[in-house]
C-alpha cells in the first residue's frame, strides 16, 4: 500500500498555507483549544472520535479527511465502507419507482 500523509502532516500544511491560516480560527470551528490544534498539528496528539474528524475534514474543506487519521487497515476498511454505500445510492437512484 502506498504511502498516504497523516492527519497531522495535512493539518500541517493547510494551516502553514499559502494562505496562512490561524490555528486559533481553526479551533473555534472545531470547538477544541489552539493548544489542542497545534498537539494535532506538532504530530503529538490526534482527533480520536469520528464525530471531531468529520467536523475537522468540514472545517479544512477536505484538506485533512477523516482518513488520514485512521490506521492504513482502518483506512482502507473506510475506504470500502464508503464505496459500497455510494453504489448503494447510486442504484437506488437509479432504479424506476413505480
Amino acid at each position: 500500500m502506498s504511502q498516504r500523509p497523516h492527519g497531522s502532516e495535512l493539518l500541517a500544511r493547510y494551516l502553514d498555507g499559502p494562505p496562512k491560516r490561524s490555528q486559533t480560527r481553526l479551533s473555534e470551528l472545531v470547538g477544541k483549544t489552539q493548544q489542542t490544534i497545534s498537539r494535532w498539528k506538532g504530530g503529538e496528539d490526534q482527533p480520536k472520535d469520528f464525530e471531531t474528524q468529520l467536523i475537522l475534514e468540514q472545517a479544512t474543506e477536505g484538506a485533512v479527511p477523516v482518513e488520514s487519521w485512521l490506521s492504513d487497515e482502518a483506512a482502507a476498511q473506510f475506504e470500502e465502507h464508503v464505496k459500497a454505500i455510494r453504489r448503494k445510492s447510486r442504484s437506488a437512484s437509479t432504479s424506476p419507482t413505480e
